[in-house]
């Protein structure tokens, strides 16, 4: 069967970000003088919005959380270049979808940070539509 678009996400889906994501999660924690990230609470968050996993794997209002995005975002530009990939296999197999579909992201990361992270694993020219969290209502 041939498909004439395939949508994909992002993280956790094309990339194998965790590790980057929790590293941040856990920077913030610290900063906001919290013990550790509950990462059985946070894990199932990633790919929601940035605010609501922030409020979930910290366990903070949502007052405190929007202060936490920011340093969250900081913190993320800083490690997530050394600690994200791809995995194994999708560089190829987007080269091959490609042939017979259009190919689409649609993320709830940030439309600078995904560019950012597409572009480090010379994938950006496989999509012909990349839609970050600015562009998707109700995120």
């Amino acid at each position: 069967m041939n498909y004439r678009l395939l949508v994909f996400d992002f993280d956790g889906t094309l990339a194998d970000s965790e590790a980057s994501i929790m590293g941040a999660m856990q920077l913030v924690a610290k900063e906001f003088g919290l013990s550790e990230v509950d990462c059985v609470k946070a894990r199932p968050t990633i790919g929601l919005s940035l605010l609501r996993t922030i409020e979930i794997g910290l366990g903070l209002e949502a007052g405190d959380a929007a202060a936490a995005v920011e340093l969250y975002r900081r913190y993320y530009k800083e490690i997530a270049f050394d600690s994200t990939c791809l995995f194994p296999g999708v560089k190829e197999t987007q080269e091959q979808l490609r042939q017979n579909s259009l190919l689409a992201i649609a993320s709830s990361k940030s439309r600078q940070g995904l560019l950012s992270r597409m572009r480090q694993f010379g994938i950006v020219d496989h999509f012909s539509f990349i839609a970050g969290a600015q562009d998707i209502s109700g995120l």
